[in-house]
């Protein structure tokens, strides 16, 4: 495997799982200041960062007018696109 796998490449060779990843969006949605996110693994995420640089998440969660389920969706469609770092 090389440097800078995405969340969703780290899932689909099973070293996070998607419990973790389901984890990682309570964490954010719970908290909007929640800044990282560990995995069992070793690895960690700025989720924070993650959202807020992900055009569409960031659109969707700072606009207020979205539906839960589509705020979940949007962060986790962030967190799974970003590239957590190995501790």
């Amino acid at each position: 495997m090389t440097q800078n796998q995405t969340t969703d490449e780290l899932l689909l060779y099973e070293i996070v799982s998607s419990h973790e990843v389901d984890k990682a969006v309570d964490a954010y949605l719970g908290s909007l200041a929640a800044k990282h996110f560990h995995f069992q693994a070793g690895y960690w995420l700025d989720i924070h960062k993650a959202v807020t640089s992900h055009p569409f998440a960031n659109a969707t969660i700072s606009g207020g007018g979205a539906k839960p389920a589509r705020k979940r969706g949007v962060v986790r469609t962030a967190i799974l696109l970003a590239c957590p770092e190995k501790a």
